[in-house]
């Protein structure tokens, strides 16, 4: 009772500890700034998916593009040109005309002319640029108070999501935003003009339609940026979305009847050389490019947004308030971090919640977007994926441990040094390493089951100590406790180094597996003997006998899985080929060697001429029908071992091919020859007895030179 009420306080005290510190970090890094570029991007893409809206027809763009430009036949245009632009609009009685094109300075022929029409038109609005590099108005239209600023706000990405209303100038007075002061000019023909409601907020009606400045705690916007008084721009689309006709059929007057009439009219530029044409929230896309917009229409953009919130209440656009998007971060922060705690028990629930989650993020940020609100949606979608991983993350781990927890409890049961040799092993068994893992294809410890398996051809290797009987009965059982686990903590790293993994710990013994082959195998037995070599040298040096390993590797197919009960399980692999690398590893103490390979082994290398190999034996190992060729590596032999068995390589393959053909007397002459070099040469030992043997018994009738043992 008491064990499940500390696991439920160990698992929700989790959930409370990730849930606030994955939403505090969301939140001090969008402070930051660190997500603001994707959360503009997120944010541009509902203008994209949002229904298209019909063409504002209360307004007219007349763009001047590449062929107008060569038209006029020189840029700027000269004065006269500009005139006549401005009494052919004027012929069709708008409400108000826009010129998007600086003029602060006179282009001749035709100024005269120019100022007459300033002076005689009153619902002409000119421009000037206010901040960074200043661009006066046009002298006559500044003194006419018929000038706004068409200065546009670039975000950090250098898209343009925001209009300005008001924007101070140096000496303190202040310039309508240009878009801004072409709406009003057309709403007070219709008696709508701009009234205060909270001017200490400063906020104001206009018709159905209420400005709230946007500020420093709204949206991704930091104080810096909050020049003037801003909107966010509820854009209606590009230039697709406005009546539009070209400056050069204003010039020749072919304007289709009343096509100007009562409108807002914008003279601007569209060409590329003009450079004039900027990125907005519909240049997102990653799949197709996707054309700027040009100036001329965004500030007809802007001015779409206050005519249709003015008469028909279409939302302006707010961002929403920093202290909710950290609500909005904490709640989704909590209720990822619970889904994810709930990961092992019912892990569909995690799944499908978060999915869920997802689903109500966008939707909702959908909503909010056609009732004129932008909420944050990459954040929170980061927030319920941080905290969904680090949540699941823990939860496997606190389970892991606790598996670990519960194995090491059994090892306190042990009382004598070979009982806790044998149980220690036998608790190694227990555990399921990644690498068997990943080999089962399972994701954790958790998704393991008692005949799990996988079946295919890999190579297998055995290896032990040798004399390890003789060895562990001059040391006392704690001694023998330490010796084995020291010795396998040095070489068991090696197997996996070579992308091996051990199957199960024999006593003093391993078996592994290797399931990208030979020459991984090969690679981590040389590896071993190195390791060994070196601990000999420490054993020497306080006084202990050095040891030897016998090394066997086999290759073929197998089965590598989970056997037992429920209750106890561990890894096994079952084949024939198993059983006869154990064989073969049993082999080396017989042949005084410490890796012996198999011929299939051996063929399965990807060079061998880069190693060392002697041929040793035709054998039948004990229990087994069929010969099997083996072979001896030499590498991982000290080197002074190894310089012997290479320097009497040539007589020792001429002895082996004189004992095959039953010329015994010269096979005899020839391993004594070797033995007389390097008498430590057990092979050729064993070769002179099997002699003697042969000499004193008689050949067997259809003798072949393949020996067959009787014992492991």
């Amino acid at each position: 009772m008491w064990q499940t009420v500390k696991q439920q306080i160990q698992q929700w005290g989790t959930v409370l500890l990730i849930a606030p510190s994955i939403a505090g970090l969301v939140i001090l890094g969008s402070n930051a700034g660190l997500f603001r570029m994707l959360e503009w991007a997120s944010q541009d893409q509902l203008f994209r998916l949002r229904p298209k809206e019909s063409v504002d027809e209360r307004i007219v763009l007349v763009t001047i593009d590449e062929p107008d430009i060569k038209y006029v036949k020189q840029w700027p245009m000269s004065d006269r040109v500009m005139a006549q632009l401005i009494r052919n609009i004027k012929a069709q009685q708008p409400r108000a005309i826009g010129i998007d094109i600086y003029r602060d300075l006179v282009v001749e022929p035709g100024h005269d002319e120019l100022v007459e029409v300033f002076n005689s038109t009153p619902n002409v609005i000119g421009i000037e640029k206010i901040a960074g590099n200043p661009i006066a108005a046009p002298p006559v239209l500044d003194k006419l108070s018929q000038v706004a600023a068409n200065d546009v706000l670039l975000d950090g990405d250098s898209k343009i999501r925001r209009g300005i209303i008001l924007l101070g100038k140096p000496d303190g007075t202040r310039k309508q935003g240009f878009g801004v002061k072409l709406a009003l000019m057309y709403l007070a023909q219709d008696g709508i003009k701009l009234e205060p409601i909270n001017p200490d907020k400063k906020i104001y009606g206009l018709g159905k339609a209420k400005f709230f400045p946007l500020s420093s705690n709204d949206g991704e916007y930091s104080k810096a940026e909050m020049g003037g008084y801003q909107i966010l721009l509820n854009y209606r689309g590009g230039e697709e979305s406005f009546l539009t006709i070209s400056m050069t059929d204003v010039l020749d007057n072919r304007i289709p009847p009343n096509l100007m009439s009562d409108r807002i009219v914008l003279l601007g530029a569209k060409a590329p050389s003009l450079n004039d044409n900027h990125l907005t929230p519909y240049n997102s896309t990653l799949l197709t490019p996707t054309e700027l917009i040009p100036g001329i229409a965004i500030h007809a953009n802007i001015s779409s947004q206050i005519l249709s919130a003015a008469n028909e209440g279409r939302p302006m656009l707010r961002a929403s308030v920093k202290s909710l998007n950290w609500l909005w971060i904490v709640f989704w922060s909590g209720y990822s971090a619970t889904l994810g705690a709930m990961y092992v028990r019912r892990r569909w629930v995690t799944g499908v919640g978060t999915l869920i989650a997802g689903v109500i993020i966008i939707t909702s940020s959908y909503i909010a977007f056609l009732f004129g609100w932008l909420i944050p949606i990459f954040t929170p979608l980061f927030t319920v994926i941080s905290a969904a991983v680090v949540s699941i993350t823990t939860t496997l781990w606190n389970n892991l441990k606790q598996s670990y927890r519960e194995l090491e409890k059994q090892h306190k049961l042990l009382q004598e040094a070979h009982r806790q040799l044998e149980k220690t092993n036998t608790s190694y068994s227990r555990f399921v390493p990644f690498e068997y893992l990943n080999f089962l294809q399972k994701d954790t410890i958790l998704d393991v089951y008692l005949g799990n398996h996988v079946s295919k051809e890999m190579a297998v290797m055995f290896s032990d100590i040798r004399s390890f009987t003789t060895l562990s009965e001059t040391m006392t059982p704690k001694e023998n406790f330490d010796f084995v686990n020291a010795y396998l903590k040095r070489v068991s790293p090696e197997i996996r180094n070579q992308n091996g993994f051990i199957v199960k710990f024999l006593g003093d013994g391993i078996m592994a597996v290797f399931p990208d082959g030979t020459d991984e195998a090969v690679a981590a037995g040389i590896a071993k003997q190195i390791r060994v070599e070196e601990y000999n040298h420490r054993r020497i040096a306080k006084g202990y006998l050095p040891i030897k390993v016998g090394i066997g590797i086999h290759v073929g197919q197998m089965m590598v899985g989970m056997v037992g009960e429920t209750f106890r399980m561990q890894g096994d692999a079952f084949s024939d080929n198993v059983n006869l690398t154990a064989r073969l590893e049993g082999l080396t103490k017989f042949y005084g060697v410490s890796l012996l390979i198999s011929e299939q082994a051996l063929e399965q290398l990807s060079n061998p001429s880069q190693y060392q190999i002697r041929f040793l034996d035709r054998a039948i190992v004990k229990g087994k029908n069929e010969p099997i060729a083996v072979y001896e590596i030499l590498e991982g032999e000290p080197e002074q071992v190894r310089e012997l068995k290479l320097t009497t390589q040539s007589e020792f393959e001429l002895a082996i091919e004189y004992y095959r053909t039953q010329e015994f007397e010269k096979a005899k002459a020839c391993f004594n020859q070797v033995l007389a070099v390097n008498p430590n040469d057990k092979t050729a030992l064993l070769y002179v007895d099997r002699i003697n043997q042969l000499m004193v018994q008689g050949v067997p009738q259809n003798w072949d030179g393949v020996w067959r043992f009787t014992q492991k």
